[in-house]
């Protein structure tokens, strides 16, 4: 098992090979690395970090319209900011706001804009470096949607 200082000292390294790599649209997902971290880009900027043992998977999990909240995290989160300009949600729970008809729509929309977005990955095999790096590129990336929160 690798220390917690060598893990870190690679964390530079992994970025470099993310930022490096190529752009990928969600019908070529199969194409990204089995296991790591992905990053959704909003034109060329970077707005979202993920991980996972699936990114293919993941990536259209993200993204299709029969997605519960919690599989496609990132859109409710989008769906959210989107929301909070137009309704009081103020309170409510993620039941509650995907109960709502105006707010699933939004919702709906945005799982649609997830789906034209580009995607940049990095293979990381370790559960440990994932969960390290995911925090670590979304900082340096200064990523929008990144809280680490649980739900």
């Amino acid at each position: 098992m690798k220390t917690f200082a060598t893990i870190i000292r690679e964390m530079s390294k992994l970025l470099s090979q993310l930022k490096a790599s190529q752009y990928f649209m969600k019908k070529d997902a199969n194409k990204l690395p089995k296991q790591g971290i992905y990053v959704f880009y909003n034109v060329d900027k970077p707005i979202y970090v993920g991980r996972s043992n699936n990114i293919p998977s993941r990536i259209r999990g993200h993204s299709t319209q029969s997605a519960s909240h919690n599989t496609a995290s990132f859109g409710y989160r989008l769906a959210w900011e989107r929301a909070a300009r137009r309704i009081n949600i103020e309170g409510k729970t993620r039941n509650q706001l995907m109960k709502t008809r105006i707010f699933r729509k939004i919702y709906n929309d945005q799982l649609r804009e997830i789906a034209k977005m580009r995607i940049k990955a990095v293979k990381i095999e370790g559960q440990i470096e994932q969960t390290i790096f995911e925090v670590y590129a979304s900082m340096e990336l200064k990523t929008k949607y990144n809280y680490f929160n649980t739900h």
